[in-house]
């Protein structure tokens, strides 16, 4: 099903007086998907807003896709990142911006979640979004569990009915180094996904790596001590 087959899938079903919340049930995508498709058919609002957010490549000067949004804009055209070799250097200059939500962000709009009375981790899924909060599941991935993020902002918590094993931010670091490593070379958020689709071992994957570490950059910053120093003789 093609992308115009599916906005007028979901204009139809909201003309037929369906919620976004139905519609994405029924159609099995997010809610936001379905807003887009709803708000900005044509791609239109899409297009403007990454002209916005475009800015002059630091190698070349052509405009950036402005796919990144404000926070996370790029600093390099596809095309001269593309030209680089992977490196470290490379990582740092193209990067991934600056993440949506801090730690100490997080932690402040879980301090005025509680403020509202929205203590449990179901609560929160229920009213969290209408409030312009992020997700329960961001302070899974970024703090390891609810009840640890909760204990870093200074509130109460209470015990957690089953244990659980996950994966910590030492863990994604390492997981970086012995990719680095096994490549010979910092490794793209694409060369990792296909070593890890190879490897017979289970890896992170980027993307909760980026949530735990704040960034691919800052992960390949991390990783990058730990090969330096088994580089260097003893």
């Amino acid at each position: 099903m093609t992308r115009a087959e599916k906005v007028a899938l979901a204009r139809r079903l909201r003309g037929g007086g369906l919620t976004v919340v139905e519609i994405a049930e029924q159609m099995g995508f997010a809610r936001s998907t379905v807003g887009a498709y709803l708000s900005d058919p044509d791609l239109s609002k899409q297009k403007n807003r990454r002209a916005r957010y475009s800015s002059p490549c630091a190698a070349c000067g052509a405009p950036t896709d402005g796919s990144g949004g404000y926070k996370t804009r790029r600093r390099l055209c596809a095309e001269c990142a593309a030209e680089q070799p992977h490196t470290l250097e490379r990582a740092r200059l193209h990067g991934d911006g600056v993440p949506q939500w801090t730690d100490e962000a997080l932690l402040d709009a879980l301090r005025a979640g509680d403020d509202l009375g929205i203590w449990t981790v179901k609560e929160w899924r229920r009213r969290a979004m209408a409030l312009g909060l992020p997700s329960a599941h961001l302070f899974v991935l970024r703090f390891n569990s609810w009840n640890r993020a909760r204990e870093l902002a200074g509130l109460p918590v209470w015990e957690p009915r089953r244990s659980y094993s996950r994966t910590s931010t030492s863990d994604c670091v390492a997981a970086v180094a012995r990719v680095w490593r096994a490549l010979g070379e910092p490794p793209s958020k694409a060369t990792y996904d296909a070593y890890m689709a190879s490897a017979d071992n289970r890896l992170p994957s980027e993307s909760l790596i980026r949530l735990r570490v704040g960034s691919w950059v800052a992960a390949l910053e991390a990783a990058s001590f730990i090969v330096e120093r088994e580089l260097v003789p003893a």
